[in-house]
């Protein structure tokens, strides 16, 4: 489980490794959580980038269950946003 840490002085994505594909279907035919497939592409899309630091952090739970595939943004001194 992973808490939260505070931001290492650049942009982060923080991408919630629980949430599910669809509200009755949490796992893909590989038994991955939708939540952990968007962070491990999430995070092959961000090592190309060249121009830009953008840490990639899996946590637990972002409290959006409701919804599926939450991430959070945010930035030293930015308002953050969940999405």
């Amino acid at each position: 489980m992973s808490i939260l840490r505070a931001s290492n002085g650049g942009t982060s994505i923080v991408v919630c490794s629980t949430c599910k594909f669809k509200a009755d279907e949490p796992l893909n035919a590989l038994g991955e959580r939708g939540g952990t497939a968007l962070f491990r592409h999430v995070k092959d899309a961000t090592a190309v980038l060249t121009t830009a630091s953008i840490s990639v952090e899996p946590m637990a739970c972002l409290f959006a269950c409701s919804q599926h595939c939450t991430v959070h943004l945010r930035a030293p001194g930015k308002v953050g946003y969940v999405l």
